[in-house]
C-alpha cells in the first residue's frame, strides 16, 4: 500500500493517475494541509479511515472519477473538511451516515451521478451545510424518505441545486426547516406548485424554469401580492390564457410583480416579467 505523507505541504493537486482505492490510512500525516484534489485519477473506492492525520484540510475534490458507493467512515477524520467535490462519479448508493457529524461542511458537490435518494440521516449534524448540489441525477421524487434532514444552525438561506432530474413530485415539508430556502428545480417533470411555496419560509427563492407548468394557482398569485418569496418560471408552457390572468393580477401591483419572473415557450403576444 502506498502511503501519502507530508509535514509541510499546504496544497496537493493530483490531476489525473491511476489511484484507484484509497485504503486504511491512505492519507496520513498532513498536518497543515488546506486543500486535496484527486481529480480523474481512476479512483473507484474509499475506505474507511483513508483519511488521518488531517486536521486542517478544508477542500477536498474527488471529482471526474468511479466511485459508485460511499460507505459509513469513508470521511471519518476530517473535521475541518468545508467544501466535498464528488461531482462526475458514477455514485449510486450512499451509506445512510456517510456525511453525518462532519459539523465544519458546508458546501456539499453531488452533480453528475446515479442518484436516485438519499437517506434522511445522511447529514445529520452537518449543521453548517448551505449548499447541496444534486444537479444532473436520477431523483423522481423528493420526499422524507429520498432526500436528507438539513438541520442549519445559522439563519442565513440554504441553496439546494435538484435541476436536470426527473421529479415528478415534491413533498413540501422536505423544506420546512427556519431558514430561507434557494431551491433550483430547474428542468424537472413539476406541474404543481401550491404547497411547496407555502411550506417555505420568507424571502426563499423557488426556481421552477423549464418544467411542465401551464399556469399557477389563484392562491399562489395572490399571496405574491404580499409576500416575500420568489417564484422563477421562466420558460414553462403556460398558456396564453393564464398569461392574461397574471397580467391582469398584477396590473395594478408594483410589488408582487417583482415576485414572479415569467414567460410562456409558448409563442403568446404578451410581456416577459424580469427583475431588473
Amino acid at each position: 500500500m502506498i502511503q501519502l505523507t507530508c509535514k509541510l505541504l499546504i496544497f496537493l493537486f493530483v490531476i489525473q493517475g491511476n489511484i484507484t482505492d484509497l485504503c486504511d490510512g491512505m492519507i496520513n500525516n498532513f498536518p497543515v494541509l488546506d486543500t486535496l484534489l484527486l481529480i480523474n485519477v481512476n479512483l473507484s473506492r474509499i475506505q474507511p479511515n483513508a483519511f488521518q492525520v488531517v486536521p486542517r484540510l478544508r477542500e477536498l475534490s474527488l471529482a471526474v472519477n468511479h466511485i459508485e458507493d460511499l460507505v459509513d467512515g469513508s470521511f471519518n477524520n476530517l473535521d475541518a473538511l468545508e467544501t466535498l467535490y464528488l461531482s462526475a462519479n458514477k455514485i449510486k448508493y450512499i451509506d445512510g451516515e456517510t456525511f453525518q457529524n462532519m459539523k465544519s461542511l458546508k458546501h456539499l458537490h453531488l452533480d453528475r451521478n446515479l442518484i436516485n435518494k438519499l437517506s434522511p440521516n445522511c447529514l445529520r449534524g452537518s449543521s453548517l451545510l448551505s449548499m447541496l448540489d444534486l444537479r444532473h441525477n436520477l431523483m423522481e421524487v423528493v420526499d422524507g424518505s429520498t432526500f436528507p434532514v438539513i438541520e442549519p444552525i445559522f439563519t442565513d438561506p440554504v441553496t439546494i441545486f435538484l435541476g436536470n432530474n426527473y421529479i415528478k413530485d415534491v413533498d413540501p415539508s422536505v423544506f420546512t426547516f427556519k431558514n430561507p430556502v434557494n431551491l433550483h428545480l430547474e428542468r424537472n417533470n413539476l406541474n404543481t406548485v401550491s404547497t411547496l411555496f407555502y411550506g417555505m419560509r420568507e424571502y426563499s427563492v423557488l426556481y421552477l424554469n423549464k418544467n411542465q407548468f401551464n399556469c399557477l394557482p389563484d392562491d399562489v398569485l395572490e399571496n405574491l401580492k404580499k409576500t416575500t418569496k420568489t417564484i422563477y418560471l421562466l420558460d414553462n408552457p403556460i398558456s396564453c390564457d393564464c398569461l392574461k390572468t397574471i397580467e391582469k393580477s398584477f396590473a395594478d401591483e408594483l410589488y408582487g410583480v417583482e415576485h414572479l419572473i415569467y414567460n410562456s415557450s409558448f409563442p403568446c403576444d404578451m410581456p416577459v416579467f424580469l427583475v431588473p
